[in-house]
């Protein structure tokens, strides 16, 4: 008798044990459900356009099922002069004015929070991997420029100028400025200067990163890896 008693409670206890381990893995609030069924995410093909924060951005990179956030680039310029950054600047990218701005003020302006640190970024500029992704380049040493074949429109857009992250050739030319502090009057003056880093430009013929510009102008288009479920 005692041993019958013994079975019935251990088969109760397995019963209950069983229906609470049903309840506890379908309550979408509990972690061990996302161990059993792991969490999907919405697919995303470079080039789509999406919208964040009212504004219109192109995805950069593929992003599977599996991930949790997607790569955007922005669809517009960013035009930084009445946040108190007018001119290229001579740093390199990861210490300039820019970089502290993008990386502060810009991102709280999104909501911080919405943001995944990759490869050491929440948010940039394109670098050389993002170009080398899309297009074939040819180095031109005479100007310190690459040419860009086949670029895509959203990425290189048509009469567009703007700055990226990657760093130009320790070059030495004739008659260039080399650091924009020496330009007495950017605005009006009339000179050529020697960027720190490339910028993107393009026309409706022709595709180039370049280095020599005569203008002092800092246009740009962040690179953002926002979390999925901040889109939605």
């Amino acid at each position: 008798m005692k041993k019958k008693i013994i079975i019935i409670m251990t088969v109760i206890v397995l019963l209950i044990g069983l229906i609470f381990g049903i309840w506890f893995v379908n309550n979408k609030d509990t972690d061990i459900k996302k161990i059993f069924k792991p969490e999907t995410y919405k697919e995303y093909k470079v080039g789509e356009v999406i919208t964040f924060k009212d504004q219109e951005w192109y995805v950069l990179y593929d992003s599977d099922k599996k991930t949790d956030y997607v790569t955007l680039l922005s669809a517009d310029l960013l035009y930084l002069a009445d946040d108190g950054i007018e001119n290229v600047f001579n740093d390199p990218y990861d210490e300039s004015l820019l970089n502290k701005y993008l990386e502060n003020d810009y991102l709280n302006n999104l909501g911080s929070d919405n943001f995944v640190e990759v490869e050491g970024y929440k948010v940039r500029l394109l670098n050389m991997k993002d170009i080398n992704n899309f297009v074939e380049v040819i180095y031109n040493e005479e100007n310190d420029e690459y040419n860009l074949s086949d670029c895509p429109q959203y990425l290189c857009l048509p009469n567009a100028s703007f700055a990226t992250m990657i760093e130009t050739k320790n070059k030495e030319f004739t008659d260039v400025y080399n650091d924009v502090e020496e330009i007495e009057d950017p605005l009006y003056d009339e000179y050529t200067l020697h960027l720190k880093y490339y910028r993107l430009t393009s026309t409706y013929d022709t595709n180039k990163l370049v280095s020599l510009v005569e203008d002092t102008n800092l246009l740009v288009r962040p690179v953002i890896n926002v979390y999925k479920n901040s889109l939605e």
